[in-house]
């Protein structure tokens, strides 16, 4: 993670940031339990990602979501215990939030340049998700108690599910042969020559079988072997090993196929049937296919973003981000959620505790992840 100016004197900063006209804004939103617990203005600016404001409410939201994920993986959390290397888990939930905002940051960049939107259909789908979620919680009204009890507005629990989407669709154009995206051929071939990439049809004996099922995987390879039509007689083999047969088989990288298999499948031509496979795990007998290129593609995509999302720069609003501790944010966040949760249930919330959900504030640096949830984690 790189931090912003570090070691620089703050007067100096200060000077810097008037001078420059670059100096974050502090905010001024008070709606919301994120300025309850923290005293942060949900539209403050607590870092930038390559010129690109991301607002205190989104950062929140994310930190929020590690910080739960966490306390249910790891019994009675200690977010100051150490996980590894100096690092607490209470550090590790503001650097992954972190990662989170600038993967989030890099897709709404690239939807801009790329000039990459929604469909018609994402957006039906979007509002039929909202319906569900206003069933799901008894009406319109248990619909943004819910909102009011994530501490963020309407529209920012809308971008999230909106990019969400937008990933899929961004996705879509750099595996569209021909788009301002789409890899080279040359590039996708040794991408996949360096990763080691195959694609076979595959039977599988697990080594708890013994003799009974090396026998029979030493029958299927000598017929399929022999077979005129080895596509129909792998599919009934597979049906009655249990196995999901593909048309086009499965893709594997050395790296997940370990030496023996990756050396076995690599030497098969198309069609062609190998031996019996021995490892320590069972048997496998393998047909060899083309590549598979839309399973690299993925593959592609995915390393692509992750190496891209590495070299975002991150500037932080020091004096915010530096301030927020994420075991005392999540543990005052919890205890308000639990008071605001029994006045919505005994239907005499307080007023003054109204999120400003569907108030007119600005939403353009809301945050993105996987998909919403109207849980403070999913």
């Amino acid at each position: 993670m790189k931090r912003f100016a570090a070691m620089l004197v703050v007067s100096v900063l200060m000077v810097l940031w008037i001078a420059s006209g670059d100096r974050m804004s502090a905010g001024q939103r008070t709606d919301g339990l994120y300025y309850e617990v923290t005293g942060i203005h949900p539209d403050a600016v607590l870092m930038r990602i390559e010129g690109e404001d991301i607002s205190a409410e989104e950062y929140l939201y994310w930190l929020a979501y590690d910080c739960e994920y966490l306390t249910s993986y790891v019994p009675n959390l200690d977010f100051s215990a150490e996980v590894s290397n100096g690092m607490t888990y209470g550090s590790y939930a503001k650097a992954d939030a972190v990662e989170t905002v600038k993967l989030y940051a890099l897709l709404r960049q690239w939807a801009k340049q790329y000039n990459v939107s929604l469909t018609e259909e994402d957006e039906a789908r979007l509002q039929q998700q909202r319906q569900q979620y206003v069933t799901y919680y008894g009406g319109e009204e248990g619909y943004q108690q819910q909102l009011q009890l994530l501490g963020i507005s309407e529209d920012t629990f809308d971008s999230i599910n909106r990019m969400y989407l937008l990933y899929a669709r961004i996705h879509d154009l750099y595996t569209a042969d021909g788009s301002a995206m789409h890899p080279t051929q040359e590039a996708i071939d040794a991408f996949a020559q360096e990763k080691g990439y195959v694609t076979v049809k595959l039977l599988y004996w697990p080594a708890s079988g013994g003799e009974n099922s090396q026998a029979q995987a030493e029958d299927f390879a000598a017929r399929l072997a022999t077979a005129e039509d080895k596509d129909a007689l792998y599919a009934e083999m597979a049906q009655q090993l249990g196995i999901e047969a593909g048309d086009t088989g499965r893709t594997f990288s050395a790296e997940t196929l370990g030496d023996t298999l990756s050396a076995a499948f690599s030497a098969l031509e198309p069609g062609q049937v190998s031996d019996v496979i021995a490892t320590d795990e069972g048997w496998y007998v393998a047909i060899g296919q083309t590549l598979d290129e839309s399973s690299v593609l993925d593959e592609m995509f995915t390393e692509t973003v992750t190496q891209a999302r590495s070299e975002l720069t991150v500037e932080y609003n020091q004096g915010l981000y530096d301030k927020l501790d994420a075991g005392d944010f999540y543990s005052r966040l919890t205890a308000r959620q639990s008071e605001l949760s029994s006045q919505f249930g005994s239907g005499s919330a307080d007023p003054g505790t109204d999120s400003g959900t569907g108030s007119s504030t600005d939403s353009d640096n809301s945050g993105e992840k996987d998909g919403g949830s109207t849980g403070s984690g999913d």
